[in-house]
């Protein structure tokens, strides 16, 4: 709850466990209230709408009214692409090169100049993943 400290006796809640209930003690002091639920059961909570008999007090139960609880964001799938990208023999970086790879035609094109026909060494596909 946003602020229950300002909460009166009689005053409706929500909780996600219980449903609707009302607030049946305030105790200021210790900042508790007690609510009685709709459906018999009977809790202790802190102002701040969490459970005191909770071991992990992280997660909020009680609220002023129903909260809207919607599903996280759908995760992006992975799926597994595959692209062809040529092997060329380089000598900018000396005889004993093995190679190089363009993964695009316009990174072939920046070094168009040094790329010669005969330099040609084969195609190979290159599997990585990406976003669906």
């Amino acid at each position: 709850m946003p602020d229950s400290s300002e909460a009166k006796v009689g005053d409706r809640v929500y909780s996600i466990k219980y449903g609707w209930g009302s607030i049946e003690k305030i105790r200021q002091s210790i900042n508790k209230i007690s609510v009685v639920f709709d459906n018999g059961n009977a809790d202790d909570y802190f102002f701040n709408g969490h459970f005191v008999y909770s071991p992990n007090r992280e997660f909020r139960d009680l609220y002023l009214d129903v909260p809207e609880i919607s599903d996280p964001p759908k995760p992006k799938r992975m799926i597994t692409a595959i692209r062809w990208v040529n092997v060329y023999k380089s000598s900018l970086y000396g005889p004993e090169s093995t190679g190089r790879l363009y993964f695009s035609y316009k990174e072939a094109m920046q070094e168009i100049s040094i790329l010669r026909k005969e330099d040609y060494i084969t195609t190979i596909p290159i599997e990585f993943e990406v976003e669906e």
